[in-house]
């Protein structure tokens, strides 16, 4: 990724931020605090797979989500290492020590020293970009037995803008198609095959919920930085259809978007899903 198209994608981490806080569903992660805080330990290993630039830490820290956080010892598993760069600046002002490997999951799963090593393994947002059965398979490979698995903010395969437009199925199907035809076992409707497959892991299923992206304007504009966040979603559906969707009416499609979002009318939702697993003891 070039280094703009990298400063982009690290500043749309940053937005989605505040889209992830309202998104998630608290009755998975108040369950996720309540197993971690039956068994008081001196030290809590987490692994935060595809950290990105760190803001899953910075949550664990601001939501408290064990007493004390210095009992934490946090472990940031990303490949891209400017995103990395920046999670390690952020990392500083916590809390609790950490860790950053710059590893995809299939190389930092294969290190025997890594095996079994976590009380609680983290995937946010990317079941969906992966190929399912062996990414569950090396996540499950992290956790020490009867330690925990968090999938927070999984894609379920629907996207949805409001106001509704007369092209909305025919962009929106081809964006979907790019998810379904990313690999044989990938798919955009990752979320809902979440529970079958688990169960053929060592894995016992603790909570589901639903973590919906909904991002809309208050008054005449979007809070934070919510608005950059959407124009990051349309580049990104722009960029998958571009070779799939007829040219004039993709363009015609982006057009209407944006020109609502600079006037602040444009509402988006995309369904999620979040679990949290123990492994077997």
């Amino acid at each position: 990724m070039a280094q703009t198209a990298m400063k982009e994608f690290a500043r749309y981490l940053l937005a989605k931020r505040s889209v992830d806080d309202r998104a998630l569903n608290l009755r998975v992660w108040g369950r996720l605090q309540r197993e971690l805080r039956k068994s008081p330990a001196d030290s809590l290993r987490i692994v935060d797979v595809g950290a990105g630039i760190g803001t899953g830490a910075e949550r664990i820290a601001e939501w408290r989500l064990v007493e004390p956080l210095s009992a934490v010892r946090y472990t940031a598993v990303e490949p891209r290492k400017e995103l990395l760069e920046e999670a390690q600046l952020r990392l500083r002002s916590l809390p609790f020590p950490s860790e950053l490997a710059a590893e995809t999951l299939e190389e930092f799963a294969a290190r025997d020293e890594n095996r079994g090593r976590f009380d609680l393994v983290v995937a946010h947002a990317l079941l969906d970009i992966l190929e399912l059965s062996p990414s569950l398979e090396a996540l499950a490979g992290l956790i020490r037995p009867g330690g925990l698995l968090y999938l927070p903010i999984t894609f379920d395969g629907e996207t949805i803008f409001e106001p509704a437009s007369s092209l909305d199925d025919t962009v929106l199907s081809a964006y979907h198609d790019t998810m379904e035809q990313r690999g044989s076992s990938r798919t955009g409707r990752t979320g809902r095959r979440l529970f079958h497959a688990l169960r053929s892991t060592p894995a016992e299923i603790l909570e589901i919920g639903s973590s919906d992206w909904i991002v809309h304007p208050s008054g005449d504009e979007y809070p934070e930085d919510e608005a950059f966040f959407l124009e990051f979603i349309l580049k990104t559906i722009e960029v998958a259809v571009r070779d799939r969707v007829d040219r004039a009416s993709l363009e015609t499609w982006l057009s209407e978007r944006r020109r609502e979002l600079e006037s602040a009318d444009l509402v988006y939702c995309a369904h999620q899903v979040d679990v949290l697993a123990r492994r077997a003891s």
